[in-house]
C-alpha cells in the first residue's frame, strides 16, 4: 500500500555517543562491571555522553518509514493508550483553506488564545494602546455587549511581558484569593473576578469546535487504529487534555460507542465505575462461555474536563449514610443539557493556570489521572502522544516514572516541532537538538530509550501513514 503523507513525516530515536567536546551531558546507564561480583556486577555508571537524534530511516528508503513506525506502534501491542492535547485540534495550513471554505474554525494554541483575551482588553501585540479596558464590543464573541470596565493598572501591564496565559491567570487568581483572604473587597478585585470568568468563557467558546470530516482527522484515525486491533487486544483508550468533543464528534460519524465514565440515562451522570462495563453481542452470551465483544468500543477519558461537562447540585433522595438522612449539598458531575450561559462556576473544566495540578485532585479529574496512572503499568502497552506540550508536570513525570517501572512500555510522541525549532510564520525551523518540552528523556537510561520513538509530524499527516499494513508482522 502507497504510503501517503511520507515525505512529510521523519521519526528518530534518541542515542547517546561519547563526546569529548566538553559541551556533553551525564548520562547514567547499566553496565556490567569487571571488576565486581554478585549483585554489583550490574552497576550504574555515570559517562559524560552527548545525546544524538537519529533518523530511523537513515539506512532505509523513505517507503519503508511507514512501515518502521506502525511496526514500532503495532508489534506486540495488547494494550494501546493514546495522550492527545491541543495538537490534535489544531489543524495546518491546508486544513484551514478546507476549514475556512466551510465556515468551520480550528483549535487554538495557548499564545493565540492569549491573543484572543488581547483583542478583549484591546491590547495590540507588544505594545499599549492606551485604553485599558476590557472592551466587549471587540471581543472574539460572537454576544456583544455595551458595557465595558477598567482593570487594575499592575494587571494590564502584565499583558504586555513575555508571561503566557497560564501565567497570567494565575498571578489574577491569586491576587482575588489574596485579597479575599484580607477580606479586602474592592472594586479592582471585583473587576479581576469577573476578568477571570470573561476569560473562562472566551476559553469554553474558542473551545466549542463543530467536527466536519474533510477538515478533521479524528474519524478516519480512529478508525484506522480500530481497524488493525485485534478483539484480543485491550479497548482502546483516548487520553485527553483537550476541552473540544471532537472525539466524540467523530466517534458518532464513524459510528463508534464511547465509553466516556458517563451513564447512560438522563441526566447523565459521571460515575468512574462505568468504565469497567463493555458492550457485548447479547445472543452469543448465553452460549458461549466467554462472551464476545461489540466491535468498534473505546474509552474517552477528559483529563481537563470538557465544554459539556457541569456540576450539579441535586437533593439526594436516596438514604445515603446509616443515619438516613438526605444530602441536599451532593455535588454531581453530569453531560449536556446546559446552555451556555451558565455560571463559569459550573464548568467543569480545568483551566490553565498552576491550580491545575490541584484540580487534578478532586472529582471527577482524580478517577480519570488514576486510570491513566493504571494503564501505563499494564503489560506490552504503547502510549502515543500526539500534540501534547508535556506542560503539565504530574502527567510528564507519570509518563517517565512509567518508562523507568515498565519495561515493556513503547512510547511514540507525535509532534510537528520534535527539533528545537524556531518559530517563523507558524512554521518549524530545525535545529539538530531535542525540543526543550522533550529533554526530560535525555535521563532516561539507554535501554529505556530504545522503547522511544520521536515522530515529527503533524497530527493529520500522521494519521496518513496509519495504514496498519504488515504491522503485525
Amino acid at each position: 500500500m502507497e504510503c501517503q503523507g511520507k515525505e512529510k513525516v521523519q521519526a528518530y530515536k534518541i542515542v547517546f555517543k561519547d563526546d569529548n567536546t566538553g559541551n556533553e551531558n551525564t548520562v547514567k546507564s547499566q553496565e556490567e562491571n569487571p571488576n565486581a561480583e554478585g549483585k554489583d556486577k550490574q552497576s550504574i555508571v555515570e559517562k559524560k555522553r552527548k545525546p544524538f537524534l537519529v533518523p530511523v530511516d537513515k539506512e532505509n528508503n523513505t517507503d519503508d518509514l511507514c512501515s518502521i513506525i506502525r511496526k514500532f506502534i503495532f508489534k506486540g501491542e495488547e494494550n494501546m493508550i493514546i495522550l492527545t492535547g491541543a495538537g490534535s485540534s489544531i489543524l495546518s495550513k491546508e486544513q484551514k483553506l478546507e476549514a475556512k471554505e466551510k465556515g468551520i474554525k480550528g483549535g487554538k494554541t495557548m499564545s493565540e488564545l492569549l491573543e484572543c483575551v488581547k483583542c478583549c482588553l484591546g491590547i495590540e501585540k507588544g505594545k499599549d494602546t492606551g485604553e485599558q479596558q476590557l472592551n466587549k464590543e471587540r471581543c472574539c464573541s460572537k454576544k456583544k455587549e455595551k458595557n465595558s470596565y477598567r482593570l487594575p493598572q499592575q494587571i494590564m501591564d502584565l499583558f504586555n511581558t513575555d508571561k503566557n496565559l497560564e501565567e497570567i491567570l494565575s498571578i489574577v487568581t491569586n491576587y482575588v484569593k489574596v485579597n479575599e483572604q484580607l477580606s479586602s473587597a474592592t472594586d479592582e478585585v471585583e473587576k479581576c473576578r469577573k476578568f477571570i470568568k470573561e476569560v473562562k468563557k472566551l476559553i469554553k467558546r474558542e473551545c466549542t469546535l463543530k467536527y466536519d470530516k474533510d477538515v478533521f482527522k479524528h474519524g478516519e484515525f480512529l478508525s484506522k487504529i480500530l481497524s488493525v486491533r485485534s478483539q484480543k487486544n485491550e479497548r482502546l483508550k483516548i487520553f485527553t487534555a483537550n476541552y473540544d468533543t471532537l472525539f466524540e464528534q467523530a466517534a458518532s460519524k464513524e459510528k463508534i460507542i464511547v465509553i466516556d465514565g458517563f451513564s447512560y440515562t438522563e441526566p447523565r451522570s459521571f460515575e468512574d465505575s462505568f468504565f469497567d462495563y463493555d458492550f457485548v453481542v447479547r445472543d452469543n452470551v448465553r452460549k458461549l462461555a466467554e462472551p464476545v465483544l461489540v466491535d468498534s468500543v473505546i474509552h474517552l477519558y477528559k483529563l481537563h474536563g470538557s465544554i459539556d461537562w457541569f456540576y450539579s447540585r441535586e437533593d439526594d433522595e436516596a438514604n445515603n449514610s446509616k443515619g438516613g438522612h438526605k444530602d441536599t449539598n451532593r455535588i454531581r458531575v453530569t453531560k449536556g443539557g446546559r446552555n451556555s450561559n451558565a455560571d463559569t462556576d459550573d464548568f467543569v473544566m480545568i483551566y490553565p493556570a498552576t491550580a491545575k495540578f490541584e484540580q487534578t485532585f478532586t472529582h471527577p479529574f482524580f478517577e480519570l489521572y488514576s486510570r491513566f496512572m493504571a494503564e501505563l503499568k499494564k503489560k506490552n502497552t504503547v502510549l502515543i502522544v500526539i500534540g501534547f506540550s508535556f506542560g503539565d508536570e504530574h502527567i510528564k513525570n507519570a509518563i517517565y516514572n512509567a518508562m523507568k517501572q515498565n519495561r515493556s512500555l513503547k512510547l511514540v510522541i507525535v509532534d510537528p516541532c520534535i527539533l528545537d525549532t524556531k518559530q517563523k510564520e507558524g512554521e518549524c525551523e530545525n535545529s539538530n537538538e531535542l525540543a526543550s518540552n522533550f529533554r526530560f528523556l535525555e535521563n532516561l537510561y539507554e535501554h529505556e530509550l530504545s522503547r522511544v520513538l520521536l515522530v515529527q509530524s503533524t497530527f493529520a499527516d500522521f494519521v496518513n501513514i496509519l495504514h496498519g499494513e504488515d504491522s503485525s508482522t
